[in-house]
C-alpha cells in the first residue's frame, strides 16, 4: 500500500477493538490513544502503534492546558461577544470552568493529532465517531461538544479525515431555543421585574443552549 493511501485508524474506547482488527486485516495501521484499549489489543494479538510512540504526553502539555484555560475565560469578554453580558451581568461567566474542560479536551487532541500528522504526512485517517443520543433537545450543549472533540481536532489539525458515524447538525441547537424552559424564564425574569426593588436581585439564563451556536 503507497504512503499516499496508507490508513490510519485511531482507536481509542474498546467497542473499537473488532473495527481495529479489521482494519489491519486490511493493511492499516492502528494508532492506539488509550492505554487499557492496548492492553485489549496486545491480549488480543492486534499489532498496533502506541501514543507513547507517537508523542510525549507526560511533557509539554502544560503550554496547551494553561491556553484552554485563558480561552475559556476571556472568549466571552471580547466586544464581538457583548451580547453574553446582561445588565452588567457576564453571563458565560457561570460555564466558565465547564468551557475550560472542553477546551482542555480538545487541545490534548490537537496536540496528538498535530504529532501525527508529523509521523504519517499523507495518511487517510479514520475516527470512529462517538454514540450520540437521538434525542438531543434536553442535552446540555457542551456534552455532545465534549465526545465529540476527538473529531473537531482532527478537523483543526487539518487530516485528511473519513469520520465513522454521524454528527449531530447544528440544527439540533437553534439560537435562541425556544422551550419550556425558555419561556419559564422569561416569566420569572418579568415577575421578578415586577417586584419591589431590592438590593440584589437573581437572573436566570439559559446560557448552557445559548452558548452552542458560538461554540459550534
Amino acid at each position: 500500500m503507497s504512503l499516499a493511501t496508507h490508513e490510519i485508524y485511531i482507536a481509542h474506547e474498546f467497542g473499537h477493538i473488532d473495527e481495529a482488527r479489521m482494519h489491519t486485516q486490511r493493511g492499516a495501521t492502528v494508532v492506539c490513544l488509550d492505554f487499557f484499549v492496548e492492553c485489549e489489543l496486545k491480549k488480543q494479538h492486534i499489532p498496533f502503534v502506541s501514543l507513547r510512540e507517537v508523542l510525549d504526553t507526560a511533557t509539554g502539555g502544560e503550554a496547551w492546558w494553561l491556553l484552554s484555560h485563558d480561552v475559556a475565560r476571556e472568549w466571552y469578554r471580547v466586544p464581538a461577544m457583548r451580547f453574553f453580558t446582561y445588565d452588567g451581568i457576564r453571563i458565560a461567566e457561570a460555564p466558565e470552568p465547564t468551557m475550560g474542560m472542553y477546551l482542555a479536551r480538545l487541545f490534548y487532541y490537537v496536540r496528538i493529532y498535530a504529532a501525527l500528522k508529523e509521523r504519517y504526512p499523507e495518511a487517510q485517517f479514520t475516527i470512529p465517531a462517538p454514540p450520540v443520543a437521538k434525542d438531543v433537545s434536553d442535552i446540555p450543549f457542551l456534552a455532545t461538544f465534549f465526545s465529540w472533540a476527538i473529531i473537531d481536532a482532527a478537523r483543526m489539525v487539518g487530516l485528511r479525515t473519513t469520520v465513522r458515524g454521524a454528527h449531530v447538525p447544528p440544527v439540533a441547537y437553534p439560537f435562541p431555543r425556544i422551550s419550556w424552559r425558555s419561556l419559564f424564564m422569561q416569566t420569572y425574569n418579568f415577575i421578578i421585574g415586577l417586584a419591589p426593588r431590592r438590593g440584589f436581585k437573581i437572573y436566570a439564563s439559559g446560557y448552557w443552549t445559548l452558548g452552542a451556536t458560538v461554540v459550534q
